[in-house]
């Protein structure tokens, strides 16, 4: 950067009417790599869903954060997916060091009309990925969990979100929340229902590491 630095970059629609970005990525249809405070609001004016990105290919997210991405936020997006591999999700956050990233108020899910579901809504994969807020968004079918956190995550807060199916899984295990060997976690005032598959089903599943204290409550 030159000037004063700690510039934002917003993209947001100029308009009421929705737009719709899509493609079948096979790598992520929007790579956020190693860029720092990037937003993406989808509000032309308040309250409103006026921006979409859809991911039609079955191996990779709509989002994907890696290499250092930090203080991101994406607000207002409704997200659709099709990427039903259990080593993506709708939105990815991988390798390296992504923190301080924010899904805000986001409607995440499958394709409407599709008979595809992600696999995952939110993926966290790797001990890189700290301080990563998921609060108030709506996550509508998938194949094993809204939101998983795995490999050493740390320090994310999981608040007000809606978690709910409306056509069921075929996957044997189905997770709302499901936390792996993520440290310091806060997982707040969730709403988790209607969740149907083809063998367990778990609203909030924890599988901690000794002496790591994360806080689960209503």
């Amino acid at each position: 950067e030159s000037g004063t630095g700690n510039y934002t970059l917003t993209i947001s629609p100029q308009s009421n009417e929705m737009k719709i970005i899509s493609g079948s990525s096979e790598t992520g249809l929007i790579k956020i790599t190693g860029c720092s405070r990037v937003v993406i609001n989808g509000q032309f004016s308040n309250n409103e869903y006026n921006l979409t990105f859809r991911n039609s290919n079955s191996n990779a997210p709509v989002f994907y954060f890696s290499e250092g991405s930090q203080a991101n936020i994406l607000h207002y997006l409704i997200i659709e997916s099709a990427s039903n591999n259990i080593d993506n999700a709708a939105i990815k956050f991988g390798l390296g060091n992504n923190s301080r990233n924010t899904i805000l108020n986001c409607q995440i899910g499958d394709i409407e009309g599709s008979a595809s579901t992600p696999g995952q809504g939110i993926l966290l994969s790797g001990a890189g990925n700290n301080e990563i807020e998921i609060k108030d968004n709506s996550f509508r079918n998938f194949g094993t969990a809204a939101i998983v956190l795995s490999g050493g995550c740390s320090n994310t807060l999981i608040e007000g979100n809606e978690i709910y199916m409306n056509k069921p899984s075929t996957i044997a295990g189905v997770y709302g929340i499901h936390l792996r060997n993520s440290k310091l976690t806060k997982v707040f005032r969730n709403n988790i229902h209607d969740l149907d598959g083809s063998y367990s089903v778990h609203g909030i599943y924890y599988e901690g590491s000794s002496g790591v204290i994360s806080e689960i409550r209503a």
